[in-house]
């Protein structure tokens, strides 16, 4: 998940977020100094796309799995 743009700790409170709130087990990368992502692992890849695809985009539905 792309969270360049957020702090250290808002991308902790997110992962949080989506294992109590979905049960989606995820991890934290960091990407560049400063900079953390989201990575899903593919067991909780699909529940994600799942609990997401009604608020992508048509044109975007491609990237889903």
């Amino acid at each position: 998940m792309n969270t360049h743009a957020f702090s250290c700790l808002e991308v902790e409170f997110l992962k949080k977020a989506l294992e109590s709130r979905f049960g989606i087990q995820s991890s934290i990368h960091r990407v560049v100094r400063g900079q953390y992502v989201i990575y899903i692992p593919s067991g909780s890849a699909r529940q994600f796309c799942d609990i997401i695809r009604h608020y992508v985009p048509p044109c975007m539905e491609y990237k889903l799995l």
